[in-house]
């Protein structure tokens, strides 16, 4: 995995604090929920995920329980990418890794 250099981080850490302090951004926070937090435990036992991640992949799992519209899962981690593929059984999963990745799959159940 490459290195991002200390300025670059600079730049991104700034870019991120503007758009949280933006009202009109998209960021919306949410408590941790114990159940959603059994959830992921659970992935990140079975799928090997990293804490943050799972608990990424638990709430969009919520949010689909609570919402069929809810279709799609969309990261930059190819190893979530694949998790989400392998939980969701209505998913369209989509991801980046690394500079380029192409639209992955319609139907997450057939993501390899």
């Amino acid at each position: 995995m490459a290195q991002l250099e200390v300025d670059d981080v600079a730049v991104l850490v700034q870019a991120f604090e503007a758009d949280w302090s933006d009202p009109a951004a998209p960021f919306l926070p949410v408590a941790l929920r114990a159940g959603v937090l059994a959830d992921a435990a659970h992935l990140a036992g079975s799928r090997g995920l990293r804490a943050y991640d799972a608990i990424q992949l638990a709430y969009a799992r919520a949010a689909r329980a609570v919402d069929q519209k809810v279709d799609r899962f969309l990261c930059f981690d190819e190893q979530l990418r694949d998790a989400a593929a392998r939980e969701a059984s209505r998913w369209r999963a989509e991801g980046r890794s690394g500079r380029a990745r192409r639209r992955h799959c319609s139907d997450v159940t057939a993501c390899r």
